[in-house]
């Protein structure tokens, strides 16, 4: 017996609501091949960014809004590219172009300009907390995850109205 079949990955399920028309396509204003989605997951806001090549989500990105931190909404990040296209750089130029869409989405949309952007890695994975260093902050904070209780980093990212990710 092999149990249950794993949980479907994110970049599977925004996928499948693209597929089923439950999620529009938008493209970014800032790079029209980079498509955004604003949702709600779990009550918290959430801003969606995705490569979407020949009908198949070829990187995702997404923000869930946090409480606020000394006065500045935080955005947590996570980031996922399918198992099949990684090591080719996607997931690290999918968060950057991210990073530039949700400033301008911070900064023109909804006219907050002074937030902060955390990611929360585990300290067994690797590869995310190449992107971490490269995208957000080459200087972590060790921690231990709050939701999972394993030691991880902490990447801390502040913007201010003018700053360019």
């Amino acid at each position: 017996m092999r149990g249950p079949p794993p949980e479907p990955t994110a970049h599977i399920l925004f996928q499948q609501a693209i597929a089923e028309g439950r999620l529009p396509l938008k493209a970014g204003a800032t790079d029209p091949t980079l498509y955004f989605a604003l949702d709600q997951a779990n009550g918290k806001n959430r801003f969606s960014c995705f490569r979407y090549e020949n009908g198949v989500v070829t990187a995702f990105v997404t923000f869930v809004q946090l409480a606020p931190r000394d006065g500045k909404q935080v955005l947590q990040i996570g980031y996922e590219v399918p198992e099949h296209l990684r090591g080719q750089g996607r997931a690290k130029e999918a968060v950057t172009a991210s990073l530039v869409e949700l400033q301008h989405f911070m900064n023109v949309d909804v006219e907050f300009s002074d937030f902060i952007v955390e990611a929360i890695i585990d300290n067994e994975n690797v590869a995310s907390q190449h992107v971490a260093s490269a995208c957000i902050s080459a200087t972590p904070d060790s921690i231990v995850d709050a939701f999972t209780g394993r030691p991880s980093r902490q990447y801390v990212k502040h913007f201010a109205t003018g700053d360019m990710a």
